[in-house]
């Protein structure tokens, strides 16, 4: 398969999208700068795991340009983990956006109608990611990479509820409830908790909680694509067990 390597502007959105064409499933990211300096990297690193397992179905990647990080990707307005600052509301209508982008992307690359939609991400993205799964079920699996789950009123939020997608996969870095931060340091019982109640209410083969080496900000990347690689695999699993 051709490799596909391309920056561009899509419904007034920056957009770079990296990996193999006649792809089996579109993955979305939420990206800021920072993550879009590292999607090729990401990207290596999603066809390393997708190529050691002999994975058939590979993922194209799609980074979505986030413009107000603490905006955007919040559903609604919270305390940020430092300072006085709030968190926007403007996770509904960036939702809304990515939506739209998804017929356009498959028309693009020439996706199949029915080609299943992965969103994911890290921190921030990952949370904003899982709210998503409540809100549509316009995606098959959820990549939540070192999810900010300390994010007030989202554990109260989800309560009781169901992902509505195929596959949830979930990672934390093992020091990142280390950290000095006293909210940001709540992520570990927080995740634990988390994986508990959602293990009551998902099928078996459709929810991996992965613990990685390191904190927050190590190895985002390769976290990251790993989060995705193993959506993809419980889909194509269960994608086999349902032939």
């Amino acid at each position: 398969m051709a490799n596909i390597r391309e920056e561009f502007s899509l419904l007034q959105r920056e957009c770079f999208a990296c990996g193999s064409a006649g792809a089996a499933y579109l993955l979305l990211q939420p990206a800021d700068e920072h993550d879009l300096e590292g999607m090729e990297e990401e990207a290596k690193f999603l066809a390393a795991f997708e190529e050691k397992e002999k994975l058939a179905d590979r993922g194209l990647l799609v980074a979505v340009r986030v413009n107000d990080w603490m905006r955007e990707l919040a559903p609604w307005e919270a305390p940020q983990p430092s300072g006085n600052s709030l968190f926007g509301d403007g996770a509904p209508a960036f939702l809304e956006k990515l939506l739209l982008l998804i017929p356009e992307l498959r028309a693009r690359y020439d996706l199949p109608e029915d080609c299943p939609v992965l969103l994911g991400g890290y921190s921030l993205a990952g949370f904003f990611a899982l709210w998503a799964s409540y809100r549509t079920d316009a995606f098959a699996a959820v990549a939540a990479a070192s999810p900010s789950l300390w994010f007030q009123g989202f554990m109260k939020y989800q309560r009781g509820r169901t992902p509505r997608v195929k596959a949830l996969s979930l990672s934390l870095g093992d020091r990142e409830e280390k950290a000095r931060n006293e909210m940001m340091a709540s992520c570990g019982n927080l995740m634990r908790q988390y994986h508990e109640q959602l293990s009551e209410r998902m099928q078996p083969g459709t929810l991996v909680l992965e613990w990685n080496p390191g904190g927050h900000f190590d190895d985002n990347a390769k976290r990251t694509a790993r989060a995705f690689y193993l959506a993809e695999k419980m889909l194509s699993r269960n994608a086999g067990k349902a032939l």
